[in-house]
Formats: C-alpha cells, sequence, structure tokens
C-alpha cells in the first residue's frame, strides 16, 4: 500500500450524520477505459475499540462523471443531506473514494488525485 495514504478521524460527540460534501482534483490519470466514470465519496465507520470500517448511507457522486479520455486538472464536487446516520463518541469515520460505476472487467482505471471532503454531524 505504498503511496496509498487515509487517515480516519475519532467521533468527538454523539450525534448524527446528516450532510456530507467531497471533492476530487484529478493531478494524474492511467486508464485503459472508454465510457464514463463516477466517483462516490462515502462513509465508513469503525466502532470505538475497532479498526474494522463498514460502509454507512451517508454517500455522494461527486459531479460531472468523467469522461474519458481522462485529463488532470479536473476538479468534481458535490454535497447532499444523507438519511441521519447514529455515531456515538469514540467511533472512527472515514471517508472513501472509489469509482462507482461498472467498468468492463478486462479495463483498469488508476485515477489519482487530491481528495477531500466535510462531514456535518449534529
Amino acid at each position: 500500500m505504498a503511496n496509498n495514504f487515509s487517515e480516519a478521524f475519532i467521533v468527538p460527540h454523539e450525534g448524527n450524520i446528516t450532510a456530507i460534501s467531497a471533492s476530487l482534483n484529478v493531478s494524474s490519470v492511467f486508464s485503459i477505459f472508454t465510457g464514463t466514470v463516477t466517483i462516490r465519496a462515502q462513509v465508513f465507520l469503525a466502532p470505538e475499540g475497532s479498526n474494522i470500517f463498514t460502509c454507512t448511507n451517508a454517500s455522494v457522486d461527486l459531479v460531472p462523471s468523467l469522461t474519458a479520455p481522462l485529463t488532470t486538472n479536473q476538479l468534481i464536487f458535490a454535497s447532499a443531506n444523507t438519511p441521519p446516520v447514529l455515531v456515538t463518541a469514540g467511533d472512527k469515520l472515514l471517508m472513501v473514494f472509489f469509482n462507482s460505476t461498472i467498468i468492463e472487467p478486462d479495463t483498469l482505471t488508476a485515477i489519482f488525485g487530491t481528495a477531500s471532503a466535510g462531514i456535518n454531524i449534529v
């Protein structure tokens, strides 16, 4: 997992995730595909004392979708209200960015960039 950085943060107080925002600035692309790629940002949660993350229903598809051929310096973004996701103090949250579209099995896509996100907990 060299050069694959991730950082979870610990929830400071009980509440509900009610909205998320996320963006991705594409810095480099390695792809052999045609068509369109949709990037999803989704919150994963690990309960206090655990490093086992599971997906929540807090997610957003970034827009616009990326269309081949991909180029660098594309900025995609989205915000969404989400159904409430209960979190408690000590839970760990991780925002995961991934390709949410189905690409034919014999194609390869790696998109590199700078991702950022915000989570509203009330």
